[in-house]
Formats: structure tokens, C-alpha cells, sequence
């Protein structure tokens, strides 16, 4: 009770449940309550918290998605003005210079016929190369700016393939749609990572990669 007056007048959701954990694990008066009592007292709590986190996930997302959605990943790197072929092509050679294990490594030319999604497709960079090779390319990213930049920049190519706003951990496809699921530095990102993970699965066809 007394965690629960505290946090009526708490701001921070997150520093109530790091108060509310330190209570349950440490208060030694805990340690006098039967099982039954401990594990009522336990689900009620972190029923509790399981909604306050889901809350501040949401609201985490949100401040990613103003801010990437100000700042496109990959923008950064060059002046020029965005969405032009000079723009995509100098964000593309700063991309595999600084990486240049990529082209290898990621296997771009070898999914020619199937169907590859990306999670957090950004500027697209990754996706025109799956896309080139010849995969049936969907990319879904968090922020509308990105998602309108890799659909203009797969036109200006004449490049088949779609992009989207979804969120990773409620991807909107149905069960294994997909051959390939791809992500690259991505879904540690968001706060449900496991929640991501499973999502990418799920929409992932048995024997798919």
C-alpha cells in the first residue's frame, strides 16, 4: 500500500517499479507471509507493472518515432537533398565503405524470387539490394519519413517492392508470409526486443531464414 501512495504522486513509472522491486525482493517483512500471501501480493504487483511498462513502451516509441521521423537513419551522413539519386547514391557509398563486409556477407544477390521482408528498413539502402538481386522486397520501418523516402527511392530506380510504417513488435502480416525475414542493428532497439523476435517467426514461412 504504501508503494502504491507513493506512486500517486510519482511522475516516473519507471522509478516507482524500480521502488515496488526493491520492496519485493528486500522488505524482510515479506519474508513472514505464507506462500498463498506472497504469491498474491506478487501478482498484483506485477500485474501492475506489466501495464505501467507497456505504458512507457508505447510512450518510449513515440519520442523514437518523432525523432526519427525529424531525422531519418542514414541522413546524417551526407547534405544533399533528400530523395534525390545523388542523395541515395552517396548515402549507399558511405554505407558499404565504411562497412564493406556487407555485400558479402548479408547475401544480397542470392533471394532472387523470394519474398524478404526488412524490419527497420530506414532509407532503404539494404532493401534496393535484395530488391536488385531479384527478392520480392517489403520493407516496414517505425517512421513515415522513412518509409515515403524507400518508396521513392525504389521508383526512382524502377525497382518493384513496397514499404510501410509498422511497428516491429505488431508486424502486420499473417503467419509465414515470408521467406526471409532480414534486420540489420535494429530490434535491440525496441523495447519489447523478444516480442520483435517472435514476431519476425511468426511471419516467417517453416524452413525460411
Amino acid at each position: 500500500r504504501n508503494s502504491r501512495k507513493e506512486h500517486k504522486g510519482h511522475k516516473d513509472g519507471r522509478s516507482w517499479i524500480a521502488r515496488v522491486w526493491k520492496f519485493v525482493t528486500l522488505e524482510p517483512c515479506l519474508g513472514c507471509l505464507d506462500n498463498w500471501n506472497v504469491w498474491n501480493v506478487s501478482s498484483l504487483i506485477f500485474g501492475d507493472i506489466s501495464v505501467l511498462v507497456e505504458q512507457d513502451n508505447e510512450q518510449l516509441k513515440d519520442q523514437v518515432r518523432a525523432y526519427w521521423n525529424a531525422h531519418p537513419c542514414g541522413t546524417q551522413f551526407t547534405h544533399l537533398e533528400w530523395g534525390s539519386k545523388e542523395f541515395f547514391e552517396e548515402v549507399e557509398r558511405f554505407r558499404y565503405e565504411t562497412q564493406p563486409f556487407m555485400r558479402e556477407v548479408m547475401e544480397f544477390d542470392r533471394h532472387k524470387g523470394e519474398r524478404l521482408l526488412e524490419i527497420g528498413c530506414g532509407l532503404g539502402t539494404d532493401l534496393m539490394q535484395f530488391a536488385r538481386g531479384g527478392a520480392l522486397v517489403t520493407g516496414v520501418d517505425l517512421t513515415p519519413a522513412s518509409a515515403e523516402l524507400v518508396r521513392r527511392r525504389l521508383a526512382l530506380y524502377g525497382l518493384s517492392g513496397n514499404a510501410q510504417v509498422a511497428d516491429a513488435e505488431r508486424l502486420p502480416f499473417a503467419d509465414n508470409t515470408f521467406d526471409v525475414v532480414y534486420s540489420f542493428g535494429v530490434l535491440h532497439h525496441t523495447p519489447n526486443t523478444a516480442k520483435s523476435v517472435d514476431e519476425a517467426y511468426r511471419v516467417l514461412r517453416p524452413g525460411g531464414r
